[in-house]
């Protein structure tokens, strides 16, 4: 009898011991399961974080690329250069258009292998400094394919090629600067500087203004100066 109660009295110590220590296994899943979830939302918030933090700076990137790229092009011009070569904005402000100089060699006029350089369409010789022709610039807003209400910025310079500047554009205006012109307007040959104020999206807007001074108001160009430009409806 003694010996039976032994048997039992271990048996049920045994079964004792296994049911904590599948309470411990228990607490133990509970504990990593809490753990786990706490790790993988950090994870997630940090990984959102870190793609909203990219997608603004490509936002500012794109913004500051197309301002540099137009102030570059636009501080070399001269709202009028005579009555046909004037800067003007299209209506909507969304496109602008104007002419910039391109010079004699530095070598003219006298200091040339090839002279025929430093010579106008008269055969006139000129020195270096003086403007030999003009050359038209255009930026305008073009669709972003595949994505609706965006737009990229393109330019084109003289007859060369059109080329892509940047993207992720939803909108972009000129505006006529100076005491001469309508604040606010378009862009005309009564402007003495450009405002240029653009709006880039990815997930939150980024809008980027400058002002653009015309630097060459003083600079004239003769009546048969070359002009480079592509044909009327090209761009």
């Amino acid at each position: 009898m003694n010996c039976q109660h032994s048997i039992i009295k271990k048996e049920m110590v045994i079964v004792r011991r296994w049911s904590f220590t599948l309470v411990e296994v228990l607490v133990v899943l509970g504990i990593f399961t809490i753990m786990a979830g706490a790790i993988l939302t950090f994870l997630t918030s940090s990984n959102r974080a870190w793609h909203v933090g990219q997608g603004k700076l490509r936002e500012q990137q794109q913004a500051r690329l197309a301002i540099e790229n137009i102030a570059n092009f636009l501080r070399r011009a001269n709202p009028r250069w005579d009555s046909t070569h004037v800067a003007y904005s299209s209506e909507g402000n969304t496109r602008v258009d104007f002419y910039t100089p391109y010079f004699y060699a530095d070598c003219c006029p006298n200091r040339c292998m090839d002279n025929s350089i430093c010579r106008d369409t008269d055969g006139n010789y000129h020195s270096r400094g003086e403007i030999s022709g003009l050359s038209k610039v255009t930026f305008k807003l073009l669709d972003e394919a595949g994505h609706p209400g965006r737009f990229e910025l393109w330019m084109k310079e003289g007859i060369s090629a059109s080329r892509r500047i940047a993207g992720n554009i939803i909108s972009l205006a000129f505006s006529c600067g100076g005491s001469g012109c309508t604040p606010g307007g378009p862009v005309d040959e009564n402007s003495s500087y450009v405002n240029v104020a653009i709006t880039t999206q990815e997930n939150d807007q980024y809008i980027l203004q400058s002002q653009i001074a015309l630097r060459n108001n003083n600079l004239t160009v003769e009546d048969d100066i070359s002009v480079q430009e592509p044909a009327e409806g090209e761009f």
